[in-house]
């Protein structure tokens, strides 16, 4: 399976601004666009963020070792977002996927260190974020109970019911097709006592 683009823009004036931390949808089926629109508005929260670190270097490290822990820790976790950023791009772009894509597993593992590091990086440095911009999701489909299934799992009942109905469909064709063999061999006895 393909992955959307993950955009790289020019360089351009993040205006000093991180988002905070970082919601990522909930959906049981992604669209490219959804994906697309989903990897694009992380990229931005992780740069605009990294802006902010970058500007507050040495305040940071100033705080002693927890500041040079988080320094360490942001840098690693840059450099592997980087190496998945750049394996989502050399993927390219196509279909649809499930909530249990491997992009998309990776992406929320992602998520999840880049909200714990943001947080830590508030706490240091007194930095408010700014709220992010609206989202620009085009909606989605999941089904109700998504979250009480967990990841992938609305996928699975969506199989499930699938295989039910095709099996209630071989049913019914089965007990139609008896029902005229009953019948023709009904059909055939009765001739033969008739004949006698």
């Amino acid at each position: 399976m393909a992955y959307a683009q993950i955009r790289r823009p020019a360089k351009r004036s993040l205006v000093g601004s991180g988002m905070g931390l970082f919601t990522m949808a909930d959906y049981s089926i992604w669209t490219v666009a959804e994906r697309t629109d989903q990897l694009n508005r992380f990229f931005d929260a992780v740069a605009a963020t990294s802006a902010d670190i970058d500007r507050n270097h040495n305040p940071i490290i100033a705080a002693g070792t927890s500041g040079t822990r988080f320094w360490t820790d942001w840098q690693t976790f840059k450099r592997e977002y980087d190496a998945f950023t750049r394996r989502v791009n050399a993927a390219g772009s196509w279909g649809i996927s499930s909530s249990s894509d491997p992009i998309l597993v990776e992406l929320r593992s992602f998520v999840d260190r880049y909200n714990a590091l943001d947080t830590r990086f508030r706490n240091l440095s007194g930095i408010s974020a700014v709220l992010t911009a609206g989202d620009s999701r085009p909606a989605g489909f999941s089904l109700p109970f998504s979250s009480t299934l967990g990841t992938g799992g609305s996928i699975g009942v969506m199989l499930a019911a699938g295989a039910g109905v095709i099996g209630l469909v071989a049913l019914a064709v089965i007990a139609t097709q008896a029902r005229g063999i009953v019948r023709v061999a009904s059909m055939t006895h009765n001739r033969r006592r008739r004949s006698r």
